[in-house]
């Protein structure tokens, strides 16, 4: 079974999720397989668990999709690795994400795609990963296994040019947590891609309604890190991370989780939306200041196509806004008290508080809302302030004039 989620009564657009997790490469091993260079890829639990956690997230979110959530297709190849799991327990058994299981559970998820004029695709895989001839890849569980097709894989450039070219869709979000290596052997053969969609031929018109956003740069590697939880109430937003042990997710997946979750959120068209544009100027920035935690690693995602129209992801209501307040000069921030209000005065209460004795910018937040904020600061018994309205990762900068 690949079907995990459906809903059947749905009126207007509605969006078909296909999630791949490769985590398992058995014939990629010592002893096994067609290629002596591919007997040492090392199986992968923390992609078999993205793929579990994405589509968690998925079904629970499915009231923030700007269209009704219709179903979510996954294949996810899960090595025997039993500690330090993501916790998963699915309706149904899932098969591994080999090259027929692929196909068949994409071409299942082409054809719902296709059953009503306007639907939108959402795509998510997790992986090894390489280039070929410029393009994102995923290798699939069968790596190494069949003579005539030892690198087989699926190539996520070819598959966001054919639904470029469905003029059925109304829309496509694209995402893969994999890393974009050069292998020269695999960039000089004759690799097959696993193909479940139509070859996207270039005397057919195109639309721009198709975003791909990766998790790494040619020639770069993605990690994975411990999964952060945040704590709950007013330190929410102020990096108080609690790691659950031994659950490892991709980096790229838990960022672009949070970047949905509303730390890129932004207001269009009387909402709180997220949406492709935005969300790959953000993705870096939200690592840096809300997963610091993480060893230092590159952290360089890339977006291989954008819309040229607006089309969010996910609506947020509720949620808060995260802003960082430095000042200038930069050197007096360990001597300053800084504070965040609705009003510009020292006078409780105060929505944030910080007190001197941090030398760093101060990551905090504010409600979503579309009315004036003061971030303040208190220097030597003097009051400076400046008036903002909220963005996400804005910096508010309060000099000491």
């Amino acid at each position: 079974m690949t079907l995990i989620y459906e809903e059947t009564q749905i009126d207007g657009p509605r969006i078909h999720a296909f999630v791949m997790g490769v985590g398992a490469y058995p014939d990629a091993k010592r002893g096994r397989g067609v290629l002596p260079e591919l007997r040492a890829v090392a199986d992968v639990p923390s992609a078999a668990d993205s793929a579990k956690f994405m589509c968690d997230w998925i079904v629970a979110n499915r009231e923030r999709f700007t269209a009704r959530l219709a179903t979510v297709e996954v294949v996810i190849s899960d090595p025997d690795t039993a500690l330090g799991r993501y916790a998963w327990d699915p309706a149904v058994p899932i098969e591994g994400a080999t090259a027929a299981n692929v196909a068949r559970a994409g071409a299942a998820w082409l054809t719902r795609l296709n059953e009503r004029v306007g639907d939108i695709a959402l795509f998510y895989c997790c992986g090894h990963g390489a280039i070929n001839a410029g393009h994102p890849v995923l290798f699939l569980e069968d790596l190494n296994r069949d003579e005539s097709n030892p690198w087989v894989h699926l190539n996520m450039w070819t598959l966001a040019q054919s639904l470029r070219r469905n003029t059925r869709i109304g829309n496509a979000f694209m995402f893969s947590d994999a890393c974009a290596e050069f292998v020269t052997k695999f960039e000089l053969g004759m690799a097959m891609e696993c193909r479940f969609f139509p070859a996207p031929l270039s005397n057919r018109n195109t639309r721009n309604n198709v975003s791909l956003i990766c998790a790494a740069s040619e020639a770069h590697l993605a990690y994975d890190g411990e999964r952060h939880n945040e704590e709950e109430g007013e330190s929410s937003f102020d990096e108080q991370m609690l790691d659950e042990p031994g659950v490892r997710l991709g980096r790229f997946t838990q960022v672009l989780v949070k970047a949905l979750d509303g730390a890129s959120a932004r207001w269009n068209r009387n909402q709180w939306l997220v949406e492709p544009s935005a969300l790959i100027l953000d993705l870096r920035k939200i690592r840096r200041h809300f997963f610091s935690r993480w060893k230092e690693r590159v952290f360089e995602p890339i977006a291989y196509l954008t819309p040229n129209d607006f089309y969010p992801i996910v609506l947020c209501d509720g949620h808060q806004v995260p802003i960082l307040v430095i000042i200038d000069p930069m050197e007096r921030m360990a001597v300053c008290d800084l504070y965040v209000s609705e009003h510009d005065d020292l006078d409780q209460p105060w929505l944030k508080h910080r007190a001197a004795g941090d030398a760093g910018a101060w990551l905090t937040s504010v409600p979503a809302a579309r009315r004036p904020f003061y971030a303040i600061v208190q220097f030597e018994h003097r009051k400076y302030s400046l008036f903002f309205t909220p963005e996400p990762l804005s910096e508010q900068l309060v000099g000491l004039v």
